[in-house]
C-alpha cells in the first residue's frame, strides 16, 4: 500500500512541478541569473516566488485535478 502512496506522490507532484515551470505568470526568483521557482528533492518540496501576492496566489489556486481530467475542448 505504501508503494502505492509514493507512486501518487510521485506522479501527481511531477505535473505539478511541469506546470508550474512553464506557467509564465508565476514568476521566480534569480540566484546569479539563473531563475528558480521550486526545488524537489526526494519526498520535499519547496516553492519560491519573488515576492508579489499574484504570483503567490497564482500557485495556491492551482488546482491538481485538471491535470488528469482536463476540461473537454469544443471544437
Amino acid at each position: 500500500m505504501m508503494t502505492f502512496i509514493y507512486f501518487a506522490f510521485l506522479v501527481c507532484i511531477e505535473f505539478l512541478s511541469t506546470y508550474i515551470n512553464n506557467n509564465p505568470n508565476i514568476k521566480d526568483i534569480k540566484i546569479n541569473n539563473i531563475g528558480i521557482k521550486q526545488t524537489l528533492f526526494a519526498d520535499d518540496c519547496t516553492f519560491l516566488n519573488e515576492g508579489s501576492k499574484e504570483s503567490f496566489w497564482k500557485k495556491i489556486n492551482i488546482n491538481i485535478w485538471q491535470f488528469f481530467w482536463p476540461k473537454p475542448q469544443h471544437v
